[in-house]
């Protein structure tokens, strides 16, 4: 059996650029799908940032990814081979969707994929899912998603930026400069046209409990205070006995 083709976003999002002939399909948002939507999430909790993006797509993209998912052309996609699909796409989104915190790069692990429908090749309605988690200590924290994809090929993009208490939001929206005073856009959506469209997505959060700084000195401080006992203790072992003691 060859191994299945390695799934890029521009072969994901490019399809059949004609109306679909099928009805078209209901997105999450409510309203109908052509081609194919985008939605992109990032919610902040004490515990860590968690990102998703999602396409929800029309019946020829959708058709177009379950024929690019079956590895052996058969006709049937098998989970297996959605998750080969999706474990490749997951790589992509490395590029695609880069992420900084506090002006640093970070690697995300994207997972939790989700592939639906399964089963004939076909024109039908479909999503496709990925979740990704980053561990973030206490303190503010800045993170801003690029957005590299393509976008001629979506009809729109929708994103959510959020937090779950007592995470506290301090800004967010479209681009990748957030002022100290700037406007807090935690829902807002753009259309295809890259020349309109935000280069990035930000949000700047204050998350309860030690920063990292706070956390490494205080390991630090213990470590002293124990090498200072165990130095006191061995001097005290040292010291000679009074006679007759």
């Amino acid at each position: 059996m060859p191994p299945p083709p390695r799934p890029d976003l521009r072969v994901l999002l490019a399809g059949a650029l004609l109306l679909a002939s099928a009805a078209p399909a209901s997105a999450h948002l409510g309203h109908d799908v052509v081609r194919a939507e985008r939605y992109l999430k990032i919610e902040v909790a004490p515990t860590g940032a968690r990102f998703v993006v999602s396409l929800t797509l029309g019946p020829a993209e959708m058709r177009t990814i379950l024929e690019r998912a079956d590895g052996d052309e058969d006709g049937i996609v098998t989970q297996a081979e959605a998750d080969a699909y999706m474990a490749a796409w997951a790589d992509g989104l490395q590029t695609d969707l880069p992420v900084s915190i506090d002006g640093e790069a970070v690697t995300l692990t994207w997972g939790e994929a989700y592939f639906d429908p399964l089963g004939e090749v076909r024109p039908v309605t479909g999503t496709v899912e990925m979740v990704a988690n980053h561990e973030l200590d206490g303190g503010e924290h800045v993170i801003v998603l690029t957005d590299a994809m393509r976008l001629e090929s979506l009809e729109r993009t929708d994103v959510r930026l959020t937090a779950e208490a007592p995470v506290e939001v301090l800004a967010a929206g479209p681009g990748a400069e957030l002022e100290a005073d700037a406007e807090l856009v935690e829902d807002f959506y753009y259309g295809n046209d890259s020349r309109a469209a935000p280069d990035a997505v930000s949000l700047r959060v204050k998350v309860p409990g030690w920063t990292r700084f706070e956390r490494w000195s205080f390991v630090g401080a213990s470590v002293f205070v124990v090498l200072l006992a165990i130095v006191a203790w061995w001097r005290v072992r040292k010291r000679p006995k009074p006679p007759g003691g």
